[in-house]
């Protein structure tokens, strides 16, 4: 017999949810979603399966339990559907990072798999759509809406017409990476009710490589998706095998320069910023 989630972490994508969710695990009151991105709320299919199918990724165990799925912040219908199942008491957890950093970060992962095609991250950004709505899902890359996804106050007054603010956790990216990170996931663990927990976590650094070599990449990508290595050799093996190549022909990301942040930040996301300072009563100067 399942339960529905006490909290949910709604985004933002390339914040640091996967590491949040680790980190959630750890905490002995704490049960998460058997798979961190559960996609109830975002994706129709999984909505029109019902309560029942959506009670099925959580343990009865006691405690509170919770999901992370980064795409419930960035399309306009999910704060209602999160309220019409959970209520209006649910807690509801942001991760926000550096908007033009988290697009690039996006960026190069959607490289690193193979989906995008245009290998020049500002052609790309300055040919994009910028869409302030967010009423359609198709997939995790088709929009990317790299620019669009850290419009975060236009998200987030989505969710304030449905939730308190009180009822909100607002922790930066930055925060959950700086040398003081215990001190931001007690906040969490207190809005969330439950006793401080101490950790003593690896400092981690993002790291993801893009292949430099994309015709191998598409084989790889074609021979999957058409089942046929798997007929001849165990996945894991194939899995394995895939990884060392990938290493071997791939490359380390270049980092942004400081100036093209600040640039890019203020051309495109300074008045978003701006409003979100406003909402979180907190400096973001360094932004932009």
């Amino acid at each position: 017999m399942g339960r529905l989630p006490n909290f949910i972490c709604a985004g933002a994508q390339r914040s640091g949810t996967t590491s949040l969710y680790e980190i959630l695990k750890l905490h002995p009151s704490i049960s998460l979603s058997k798979t961190k991105e559960v996609h109830f709320f975002d994706k129709d299919e999984n909505y029109k399966k019902g309560i029942n199918w959506y009670e099925e990724f959580f343990h009865n165990n006691g405690g509170i339990c919770g999901e992370l799925t980064p795409d419930y912040m960035l399309y306009n219908y999910v704060p209602e559907r999160i309220k019409s199942t959970l209520g209006s008491d649910v807690k509801l957890i942001f991760l926000l990072r550096n908007p033009i950093l988290r697009a690039y970060s996006q960026f190069n992962f959607h490289l690193s798999l193979g989906v995008e095609k245009d290998t020049d991250f500002i052609n790309k950004i300055n040919s994009e759509y910028i869409d302030l709505v967010n009423s359609n899902y198709f997939n995790f890359y088709t929009p990317p809406y790299y620019i669009s996804r850290g419009l975060y106050f236009n998200q987030i007054k989505r969710f304030l017409k449905y939730f308190e603010k009180k009822n909100m956790h607002f922790i930066l990216f930055e925060d959950l990476y700086g040398e003081n990170y215990q001190f931001y996931i007690n906040e969490i663990f207190t809005f969330l009710g439950i006793e401080k927990f101490n950790l003593n976590l690896p400092k981690k650094e993002e790291s993801i490589k893009i292949p430099s070599n994309r015709f191998f990449l598409r084989i790889l990508s074609k021979i999957k998706s058409q089942n046929q290595i798997l007929k001849i050799i165990p996945k894991n093996y194939y899995e394995f095998s895939k990884s060392l190549f990938l290493k071997e022909i791939s490359k380390e990301v270049c980092k942004l320069d400081k100036k093209d942040i600040k640039e890019l930040n203020s051309r495109f996301f300074k008045e978003d910023i701006k409003s979100l300072q406003d909402l979180l009563e907190k400096d973001l100067s360094s932004w932009l």
